[in-house]
């Protein structure tokens, strides 16, 4: 079972990722979250001072892995419906599960070589000082950010199998990442509904983690931002293969991918 997952794990990255050659995943993965790093980064210290530069430079961090995750999920579930291979998917006798969750596992790694990128850049570029951070806890804070990032964008990208615009679906979960998650406007800033909204959100809680584990907070102190990552996870892995075995069973009877 483990091969099977593993083998369409990388047939779906290799297939239906755009972005899998180097002129397009350098540019993609590599610059544009790095340049993401340095724009807010500095506007944050010239606009304000050194303490909105780090708030900025970690929000931006957990941001380019989140828009990276979803940015290639997405794009690979709609090269499904648009490539011809979604009858097939759809056709095939293996684990629905198993379908569903290949399709971003491999997405995951890509997000690790953004946020390396992006604390290269702060470190470098920048001159950020991340001499007290926890490194144990802040990857912790990661990881959960790349697993919760993935389940949304799989659940997101469930979408792109029914409507013709990936650009619609991807930009519309990025203005929700810089919204809603803290990476950039405190969450105590916004309206009533928005910060419950920002609850559900994957990146939230865990980000606020890393802001404390960057301090020097060691697992035990964040233990709770990560739980709470996780259960927001667990809640888009359950709603997005709902979802998916929804879209199968209308395929299935209609032959069409959507009305």
């Amino acid at each position: 079972m483990l091969r099977n997952f593993y083998i369409q794990s990388v047939c779906s990255y290799k297939a239906l990722f755009n972005w899998l050659n180097w002129p397009a995943f350098v540019a993609v993965i590599i610059v544009t979250p790095s340049v993401y790093v340095a724009m807010f980064g500095l506007m944050g210290r010239f606009a304000r001072d050194e303490a909105t530069a780090a708030a900025f430079i970690i929000g931006m961090t957990a941001n380019g892995v989140a828009q990276n995750l979803s940015g290639g999920v997405i794009q690979s579930l709609t090269n499904e419906r648009y490539g011809g291979t979604l009858p097939f998917l759809f056709a095939s006798r293996g684990s629905r599960l198993m379908m569903f969750l290949s399709r971003g596992m491999l997405h995951v790694p890509t997000a690790a070589m953004s946020l390396a990128a992006c604390l290269l850049t702060a470190t470098l570029l920048l001159g950020a000082d991340l001499g007290p951070a926890n490194w144990t806890a802040v990857l912790a804070c990661y990881a959960m950010m790349a697993v919760s990032g993935m389940c949304f964008a799989l659940c997101g990208g469930n979408l792109a199998m029914s409507i013709s615009s990936f650009n619609f679906i991807y930009y519309g979960m990025m203005s929700f990442f810089f919204i809603l998650t803290g990476a950039i406007i405190p969450r105590s800033e916004l309206p009533g509904v928005l910060r419950l909204a920002g609850e559900v959100m994957p990146v939230t809680h865990a980000l606020e983690g890393s802001r404390k584990a960057y301090e020097g907070s060691g697992i035990g102190s964040i233990a709770g931002d990560i739980g709470l990552e996780a259960l927001v996870a667990l809640g888009y892995v359950v709603v997005g293969y709902a979802m998916f075995r929804v879209i199968e069973t209308f395929q299935r009877r209609t032959g069409a991918y959507d009305e």
